[in-house]
Parts: C-alpha cells; sequence; structure tokens
C-alpha cells in the first residue's frame, strides 16, 4: 500500500498572482488577490476553489449569503479542510480525484501541458521542450484534466471500469471545453476569498436550476465513483458539484507518467446542460454557447453577457449564472460598490474527433471592474451598447482604410488585420474609462476623441507616406472625415 503523501490542504501547488505556489491552507487563509497560471489553469483552479467552497458552506438563501460575507466562508472553508484533510492526498491508498486504472496507457506529463512538445510535434524553443514534473505540476495537470481535458483518440479506449460500457472512436472534451473552448466568465472581488463569495451559490437558487436534477450533490473527493457510469458518477453528471470538479478523465499519477482513459460523460449544451461559468443563449431552437476567440478579446462580448440589465431585451443576450446571479443580488449589498468581472478560455482546433491547439489557437482573457450605481442606472446599458458599437466602427474604418491603401500601394494588405489587432489591444485599456463615461456625455465626447486619435495614429504608424506617392495614397485612404461622432449620445459613427 503506497504511503499518503503529499496533501494538497498543506503543499503549496496552486499558482498565486505575483506570489508563487501556494497550499489550500494558504489560499483560504490569506488575503491573496487572483489566481495564477495560464487562463486555463485559472478557470480549472477557480471550479475546484469554487467546489471547496460550495460544499463548505451553501447558503440557503441570497439574504444569508449577503450576512456571511467572506470572512465567515473563509472560517468554514478551512474548518472543511481540516476535516476533509484525508481525502486530499495525492499519493496514497485514496489518491485525490483518481481511479485504480493501472491497465490504463501511460502518458508522459508533458502530453497533458498544451505548451509541451511531445512525440513528432515541432519545437520551437526550449520552453517547448518537455521536462522532469513536481509533485506541484502533477497536482495541477489532474485538476486540468477533470474538466479542461482536450478530445480526441489517444487516450485509452481499452482500460473500461464498467462492464459493457463502449468509449467511443474520440473521447468526448471535457465539459469546460466542449467543441473548440468555451468563454467562462467569474465575479472577482478584491481576494480570492471574495471571489469565491461573490460566485457562491445558494440552496434557493440551486433548486430553480432545473439542468442540475441532482442539486448541489456531493463533491467526488468525498465519494469517488466507482466506475463510468456507476450511481455515483450519474449523480455527478446532475449535481453542481459534479459539473464543477466533472472528472471527465480517470487518471493515476505515477512518477513516470499518468495512467490515462475516458471518465465520465458529462451532457453539453446541446443538451442544454452547462457550467454556471460559461454563457448560454437559449432563444433558438438551438442553444448557442460563447466560445473562446483570440481574435476578439472577451471584454468586447459584454454587451451580450450583460442584456439582462435592459428589461427590454434581457432575453436576447447570453446568460452566465455567476455573472446574471451575481450582479443581481449585489444590487442590494450597500457595502459593495464596485465588482471586477474575470473572463478567459482556451481556443483549440478540431479535425476528425482530435482537438489541439495550432495555428491561431491561443489562450485569452480579460479582467475589468464595473461600478455598481453606474450600472444600475436605467439609461446605462443601452448607452453601453451604444458605444461598443462605435467602437465596431471605428476599427471597420481603419481596416477599411489601411486595406484600401495597401491595395493601392501593392503592398501586404493583410496589415488591415495587424492594425485592427493594435486597435482592439489599445482600445481595452480604456475600457474601464469607456464603462464610466457612459453616463456622462461630456466624458463620452472626450473618450471618442481619444479613440479617433487612436484611429489615425494607428493608420499613419501602419501606412508609410514619405513619397509623392505614397502622400498622395495616404491622404485618398486616410480615415480622416470618414465618421462623424462629435455629437454625444446622439451623434452617429
Amino acid at each position: 500500500m503506497e504511503e499518503n503523501r503529499f496533501n494538497l490542504v498543506d503543499e503549496p501547488w496552486i499558482p498565486v498572482a505575483n506570489e508563487g505556489l501556494k497550499s489550500l491552507k494558504n489560499v483560504f487563509s490569506g488575503n491573496y488577490k487572483a489566481i495564477g497560471g495560464t487562463p486555463r489553469e485559472k478557470i480549472s483552479i477557480l471550479k475546484l476553489l469554487q467546489a471547496i467552497a460550495q460544499a463548505a458552506f451553501t447558503p440557503k438563501d441570497s439574504s444569508e449569503w449577503e450576512q456571511s460575507g467572506p470572512e465567515e466562508l473563509k472560517n468554514k472553508c478551512l474548518a472543511y479542510l481540516e476535516n476533509n484533510k484525508a481525502a486530499f492526498f495525492l499519493y496514497g491508498n485514496k489518491p485525490f480525484l483518481q481511479m485504480p486504472v493501472e491497465k490504463a496507457d501511460l502518458k508522459s506529463y508533458g502530453y497533458f501541458m498544451p505548451e509541451v512538445a511531445t512525440g513528432n510535434t515541432s519545437r520551437l524553443t526550449e520552453l517547448q521542450t518537455e521536462h522532469p514534473t513536481t509533485d506541484a505540476e502533477r497536482a495541477l495537470i489532474l485538476v486540468c484534466e477533470m474538466g479542461m481535458c482536450l478530445g480526441g483518440k489517444k487516450i485509452d479506449r481499452k482500460c473500461i471500469l464498467s462492464p459493457g460500457y463502449d468509449k467511443k472512436t474520440s473521447g468526448y472534451a471535457g465539459p469546460g471545453m466542449c467543441a473548440t473552448g468555451l468563454q467562462h466568465t467569474f465575479l472577482t472581488g478584491r481576494t480570492i476569498i471574495e471571489t469565491l463569495w461573490l460566485n457562491l451559490l445558494d440552496k434557493e437558487f440551486i433548486k430553480g436550476l432545473t439542468h442540475f436534477t441532482a442539486g448541489l450533490g456531493t463533491p467526488p473527493w468525498e465519494k469517488m465513483p466507482e466506475s463510468e457510469n456507476c450511481q455515483v458518477a450519474e449523480n455527478l453528471k446532475n449535481s453542481l458539484l459534479g459539473r464543477l470538479v466533472p472528472m471527465a478523465r480517470f487518471c493515476l499519477l505515477k512518477e513516470d507518467g499518468m495512467h490515462y482513459t475516458e471518465g465520465i460523460r458529462h451532457k453539453d449544451y446541446l443538451s442544454e446542460f452547462w457550467d454556471p461559468s460559461a454563457s448560454i443563449n437559449r432563444q433558438k431552437s438551438k442553444a448557442r454557447m460563447l466560445w473562446c476567440d483570440p481574435e476578439k478579446r472577451p471584454w468586447r462580448n459584454l454587451p451580450a453577457m450583460l442584456a439582462f440589465l435592459d428589461s427590454e431585451n434581457a432575453s436576447s443576450g447570453f446568460d452566465c449564472i455567476y455573472l446574471k446571479n451575481g450582479i443581481e443580488r449585489l444590487k442590494a449589498c450597500e457595502n459593495i460598490n464596485d465588482i471586477g468581472i474575470w473572463c478567459g478560455g482556451f481556443k483549440v482546433s478540431s479535425n476528425a474527433g482530435e482537438q489541439y491547439a495550432s495555428g491561431n489557437d491561443d489562450c485569452v482573457e480579460s479582467e475589468f471592474r464595473l461600478k455598481l450605481d453606474d450600472i444600475q442606472q436605467s439609461s446605462w446599458y443601452s448607452d453601453f451598447q451604444r458605444e461598443m458599437e462605435h467602437l465596431e466602427k471605428y476599427e471597420r474604418v481603419l481596416y477599411s482604410s489601411v486595406n484600401s491603401f495597401m491595395k493601392a500601394q501593392k503592398m501586404d494588405d493583410a496589415l488591415a488585420k495587424v492594425a485592427s489587432g493594435i486597435f482592439w489591444e489599445k482600445a481595452e485599456g480604456y475600457f474601464t474609462e469607456l464603462v464610466t463615461a457612459c453616463i456622462n456625455d461630456e466624458g463620452m465626447k472626450k473618450l471618442r476623441a481619444k479613440f479617433r486619435s487612436l484611429v489615425r495614429n494607428i493608420y499613419d504608424s501602419i501606412c508609410p507616406h514619405n513619397t509623392a506617392r505614397q502622400i498622395q495614397e495616404w491622404a485618398r485612404c486616410s480615415p480622416f472625415g470618414k465618421f462623424d461622432d462629435t455629437k454625444g449620445k446622439s451623434g452617429e459613427a
């Protein structure tokens, strides 16, 4: 029998922004600001921490949630971890979130790191070279594989724990990924504990989530499944805690790699089942999800995600449980003036059932803060939506101008796409100012002037205007005068 060792409660393994690795006890007892790592790792860790928080304390209603506060949640989580410490050993007779799948193929740990090149994949830099892993890295790999694993044929389909159970040709992607990579959203506070408290769901609210037919449920580390479709697995499929830590892969850690096979198959958005951090639109016959897109920063999706603030168009956007429920109940909280919103995900490609990262695929994330007093004003959402539409028009004008110039000069017109990317990258820096300016007509005029200046500066920097011929085309294609938005709220771009 293997000795119990490396307890996740006490050993550092969670990347914390600007603080290095911390243990579960450190995270729940300290005042650290945010989780570190890649967006894929952040989503996986936040969902695990949220599951621990829900298991430790699920308030009966929004009133009890408000009265509890982050401090009470912290104390209850620390007590829970102390009482359940035996379930958090990474190695031992009952290893954390691991199954007896010794017969499954053994994969090297680099196989589970998207940034590492394994097999016949080309290595472009030394950073892509596989290296010996620490126990902390293995713990993080394990947590990521539970819900953010990639689908494909490389999983061992011969290892089956349920007699007669059929494993398809391609392994299902984790419910946090689905087809090409979902965009996830969490409310964020000033500390990690406040973040968990802001996203904590109460029993009354969970009861109204019809797709979680098993309600809150039991976390898998308290009661592990015996196979892919046993009764415990069925309960995990239909409960909130089972969705936060979905065990989509059955894994077993070893010194030289990890035994790895498909685990519990969870329902996806086509069956109208989705993560509380994902965003879904169910207005048409076929549900639509908000997908991660490296070419479209997540903050640009906010008008669709905040449509519930507009009573006339509340059903037209994408619903995110954490975002909508969190903002709705915060309206009654007098001691919270602003909140943060984190959006991110991991975009992947898919071919013949195999998911992989290539080309323009990448992790992407955005984080910003909103003042509750601002967004609760009756006209804020319509003003915000209009200004975001203005930004889209600015980008189209810039793209058109650069594209026309490049074609006239017989230069690479791909630079028009580069110009658009630069515009959105720099515009994100003004996003918080834009949110605030939506309630101030004079402030909005000044901000639009900044965006016009941004368009002109990018156009000037990309389109050379040194020779007489260049100057002639530069002036003809210039974005100057192609929009007039100087009239405040009534102006048209």
